[in-house]
Parts: structure tokens; sequence; C-alpha cells
């Protein structure tokens, strides 16, 4: 939260010289070969930061839901869009929007640990040895665009911030969807490792699904939880 002021606000000729970059031929390459990119990033690091390193790199169109705060909304919406990117809603069209957008060689950025709230829109596939309900969205809009899929994320280092791009693992190109969403976690497990304490633990992966049986949060709701936090 502390970084994100300076980073929506501050001139970004500040902001990309604390940045080095690593593997971005993973993300050139395939765009001036004319094919799309799609990157993948999870909830590690400064996934803001992703963004908008993106959108110097191509024309990238990302998809963003308005926030229910009006001003906030626009601080978000400049935000985001200050290095050149542009949002469209999490609608059919701009959905189809963004699509059309890859097609043209163009790049996006997906969040594919997000939890969808829609119980047809993932599966269950294992993260870290858990069973874990995993979003079909990034799976459908590469194989809708054709566009090469990229692991990417930006840690945080002493000095400011290192942002990392690296190609998928293979099965994130195949037919059965179930293997795609696996090989896109373990994508996501190899970027976290080393790096666990970058990740956002506290965003809920593991919540109870209609499709699993296990509530890995349920212990939250315990009356020995209640008693600690009327304690503190």
């Amino acid at each position: 939260m502390t970084e994100i002021g300076p980073l929506w606000s501050g001139a970004w000729s500040k902001t990309s010289a604390m940045l080095t970059v690593e593997g971005v031929e993973a993300v050139t390459e395939p765009l001036a070969s004319g094919r799309g990119v799609i990157v993948l990033g999870p909830h590690l690091g400064n996934w803001e930061l992703l963004g908008m390193h993106l959108a110097t790199l191509g024309d990238l169109v990302a998809l963003y839901e308005p926030l229910a705060l009006k001003r906030v909304d626009r601080l978000v919406h400049r935000g985001r869009q200050r290095t050149g990117g542009r949002l469209v809603p999490t609608t059919p069209r701009g959905i189809a929007e963004l699509v059309r957008s890859v097609r043209r060689g163009g790049i996006t950025g997906i969040l594919p640990d997000q939890v969808p709230k829609d119980d047809k829109a993932g599966l269950n596939a294992p993260f870290f040895g858990v069973e874990c309900f995993t979003a079909t969205l990034a799976y459908n809009l590469i194989k809708r665009s054709g566009a090469a899929a990229v692991m990417g994320t930006v840690l945080r280092t002493p000095t400011g911030f290192h942002a990392i791009y690296r190609a998928t693992e293979e099965g994130v190109y195949s037919d059965d969807s179930l293997e795609a969403l696996t090989a896109i976690n373990r994508g996501v497990e190899n970027l976290i490792v080393g790096n666990e304490a970058q990740y956002q633990w506290q965003y809920k992966r593991f919540r109870c699904r209609p499709q699993g049986p296990v509530d890995h949060y349920d212990w939250l709701n315990s009356p020995l939880i209640d008693e600690a936090r009327v304690s503190l």
C-alpha cells in the first residue's frame, strides 16, 4: 500500500530507474514476430508495477472492474494507465476487445491465482500439493487468442524492484483444461519458491468452494480467534 502512491503519481523515469529486468525477451520476441502475449502475474511482489512495465513494451489492454468509491476508482484507473496501458471492463464486450487486441499482437496481464466468484469459472487443480479452485480465464484467453503465455512478476529488492519474465510450462497450451491449469499453478509456484515473504498469503486462495470438501480458513471463525480479536 505504501508503494502505490509514489508509483501512480511519481515520475515514471524515477520509478524505472529503480527497476531491473530479467528475461524480457520472453515478452519482446513473440511481439517482434507479431504474436500477442498474455503475462500471468500472480499476487507476488508488486503486480501494479508489473502492469506499468508491460505497457512500456507494447500495446497493453487489461481487464478492470470499477470500484464503488468513485474518487478511488478514478485514482486507480488513472494510475494503471499512466505508462500507456488501456483498461477495459470485465464484461463480455471488454473481454472480446482484449482478445482482439492480443490477436493483433498486443499484450495483456492476468492474475492467474485470482479466485473466481462464479463456481463455473474454474476447476480444482493442485497448488503446492493442495486441490485449489483455479480460474479458467487465463486458459480460455490463451486458447482463444493464440497468444504466447509468459510468467511474470516484480519483486522487491534492497535497492528497488526486479522484474522477472519467463516462459510458462508447456502444459499451459494443452487442450485438456485441467492439465493446463495444473501447469499454470506450477508456474506460479516456481515464482513463489524462494520469494515466499512477498506472496500475498492473506488473499484466501484456498477458500472453500462447492467443488471441494475442505475449508482451509474455517479455523478463523473459531471462538478462540474471536477471543483473541477482542483482547487485541
